[in-house]
Order: structure tokens, then sequence, then C-alpha cells
């Protein structure tokens, strides 16, 4: 069976999209009789940077020769991106035999999508013989099916409002249920440095060893540089590239705890600067500009108003294309970014769990807002009214940088990216 047939089998095996129950993923994992997917495993959670934090950690760990498996999600384009050894996508085979395995001893007990994907990266994983797995928690920690596995490291790289229908309606909520990753004696590496005296208490009571920003380690942000200083070393004037320093941070962090290698500043700054991830802060044109960027709460969009500072010059106009979820604080996106955008084409989703364009304008409140039926139609009129001095920035969802990146994709194959289709 091709592996296309596979996934659309894999979506409509599970009568829910999302369910947080670890039983019936355990009952799967322990038929597959795995019991170690590496040598080292790194769970990382958290509310916005986990698959850049992934990816930095990644370009560090095969800088010095390990061999490393990433499992990380949503994906933009295709399937195969949630799977990376070496920092490879595999070949359909690889997919195609796991999700077989998995599907034949499961017999009657139903996944869900992101489960079946869960074990299907752990069994590839196990057949790879890795030094390192490292895996992005879905959503939350506690009950994610990532969580089924002993990590050695877990990585929480930030805490804030997000998901609320499933980890609760409040911060303290939200980390309770990221905390479950953490494990007795085990290294638990923590991004946010604004942790609450009740957070500390949650954390203290799973006996991890901590190793926590602005406590063990800090980092302090320059004009030009910025510095990473730990307990026992420091790296100084390391360049700002597309990946935040606090997610670089938190990776730095991690592998203060590895003992295959010492990371090295020199190297370090080449790998910042050669980092990037698919669909955070994604430029991928220059005239105009053309910037995805995945920012789809409030803690996201404030990092993104930071980057556009950073690396757009203060009177470039920007138009952003906009679509977001019907989960999600329309306001909360919007406010970071509403005096840096000066023209809106909001659009609604190819799903039916997105808002309404018209919605998602009514809160906008602005004279140059536009609403589109589709993410095409957004596309062609941005294009239209840009000039090359101007940058088109996609956000709101995951969901409008795939289908808009898909359709840059299809125009580039045809050589007419900016013309109208």
């Amino acid at each position: 069976m091709l592996l296309s047939n596979l996934l659309k089998f894999l979506k409509n095996l599970h009568y829910k999209k999302i369910d947080l129950d670890l039983s019936r993923v355990k009952k799967v994992f322990l038929k597959t009789k795995i019991t170690k997917i590496a040598k080292k495993i790194v769970l990382v959670s958290g509310t916005n940077g986990k698959g850049t934090t992934c990816k930095i950690l990644e370009d560090i760990l095969l800088f010095y020769n390990q061999k490393v498996g990433v499992y990380s999600s949503p994906h933009i384009l295709n399937y195969k991106e949630r799977i990376r050894i070496n920092g490879k996508i595999l070949s359909d085979k690889f997919h195609i035999d796991s999700i077989n395995f998995i599907n034949k001893i499961r017999k009657k007990i139903s996944l869900s999508y992101f489960e079946f994907s869960t074990l299907s990266a752990f069994y590839i994983f196990k057949k790879c013989k890795l030094d390192y797995a490292i895996l992005e928690v879905g959503m939350g920690g506690r009950l994610d099916a990532t969580n089924i596995i002993e990590p050695d490291v877990s990585i929480i790289t930030n805490i804030d409002i997000d998901h609320t229908n499933w980890l609760g309606k409040n911060r303290y909520c939200i980390a309770k249920e990221k905390f479950e990753i953490f494990r007795k004696k085990k290294p638990s590496i923590i991004g946010t440095g604004n942790l609450t005296n009740k957070e500390i208490d949650l954390i203290k009571k799973k006996k991890s060893i901590l190793y926590r920003k602005n406590f063990e380690w800090h980092i302090e942000k320059k004009n030009t540089h910025w510095n990473w200083i730990g307990e026992k070393i420091v790296f100084s004037h390391l360049p700002y590239g597309r990946i935040p320093p606090e997610n670089i941070g938190v990776a730095i962090a991690a592998t203060q705890f590895f003992e295959d290698f010492k990371v090295e500043k020199k190297n370090l700054k080449n790998l910042i600067l050669k980092s990037r991830l698919i669909g955070r802060f994604h430029i991928i044109y220059s005239s105009p500009t053309v910037i995805l960027d995945g920012a789809h709460n409030p803690h996201a969009a404030k990092k993104l108003s930071k980057f556009l500072n950073i690396f757009l010059k203060k009177n470039k106009t920007i138009r952003a294309i906009l679509g977001i979820l019907s989960d999600k604080d329309i306001q909360g996106i919007v406010e970071p970014l509403r005096e840096r955008i000066k023209y809106w084409y909001c659009t609604n989703l190819n799903t039916s769990r997105g808002y309404n364009a018209e919605e998602i304008s009514s809160k906008i409140k602005k004279k140059t807002v536009f609403v589109f039926k589709n993410s095409k139609k957004a596309w062609n009129k941005a294009i239209f009214d840009s000039c090359i001095d101007d940058c088109i920035l996609v956000f709101g969802s995951f969901y409008t940088v795939s289908e808009i990146l898909k359709k840059i994709v299809l125009l580039k194959s045809k050589n007419k990216i900016f013309h109208n289709f």
C-alpha cells in the first residue's frame, strides 16, 4: 500500500482527533517490545519554541558526529518531515514498514493519528540504532504520547497560555501538565525565568536535577550579540540568528549533561547562524521579503514582533496574511503586531477548525483590513499589492503557513512565483 493511502487510514482510525489518554498507546508500545529507542533520549515540551529547540540541538549533536533522530510535529508540507535521521527525511519505505508493523501488532486497539505516528517514530529510531533521540511533545506533557518513554534529559522551553481546552484555563494548570515530563534524579532544563513559588513547589516534588534559566544558567542580551552564562562555562558574543536565543539557550543547557562531547564556542557561533527550520521565521524570498511563521498564540506573536524589529527596517511596509484556528486568542495574537503591520489579509483556512475571516478582521479594527474566502485569494491580493521593498508575513497558524508554502512550492516549480495563479 502507498504511504499516502496509509496516512489516510491513520487519519480515520480513531474517533477523536485529540485523545489525551495514554492507556491505549502504552498497551501497543508494550507489544512492540522496544526497550530503548536510543542511547540517550531528550524530551522537549513548552508552549512555544519546541521545534526550533529540537532543531538547534539536532544541529549541535550532528556537528559532534552523533547519530541523531528527531520526532517533531506538526509537519508543514509532508508527513515525512515528522521523523528525521541525521537531519534527513526518510524514504516512503521506512514509514510504510513502520506503520504496517504498528498496525499489525495493535490488533483492535484504536490509536489517534499522533499516537500512531509517535509509535512509528519509536520503531524507526530503534531500527536506526541512534546515539540520541530528540522527541517533541505534541501538547502538554502528562498525557502526551511521547511521555510513555523514559527520557534522560527533559526540557521545557517556556510556559504560557495555550490549548486551554485540554491543559487548563490558567498558567498553573498548564505548568502542572508540562512538569510531568520530568523524571526523578534526571536533568530537567527549564527555559522560563519567571516561575512562581507554586510552580517551583510543583517542580521540587518531581525530585529531578533542576537546571533553570535565571538560576543555574542565564542569558544576557546585548544590541549586537548575546551571552550564555552557566555555572562552569560561558559562551560570549553569540550572534543573533533565525532561532531565538531563549531556545538556543535551553539547548546549550541540555548539552551540559551530555558526556560524549563538549560544545566549543567557535562551532556554536557557526551553528547558530546556519540553523533554520521550515515555518519558523522562515524567510524564503527577499524582493519582496516573504516570511512564514507559525506563531499561533500571544506568547509566540510577541516573539515574532521582536524578530521583525531585529531583521526588518522600521519603515518597511508589512502585509500580513492571517488565518487562525478557532480555539486561539485572536486579540492576543493580533495585539503585539497591530502597529507594525500596515495591511491585513484575513483568510479562512481549509479546515473546519478555523475562524471565519470576517471574525478575525472584526478584532483588528483597521481600515486596511481585507477578507478572503481562502488563502489562495489572500496570497494573490498580497502579491498584487506589493512592491519589491515590502514584506509579506504569513502567520497565525501552521495551517496558514502550510497552505501558503504549498502554493509557493507549486508556483516555484512553474517558475512563476510572483504571478497570480
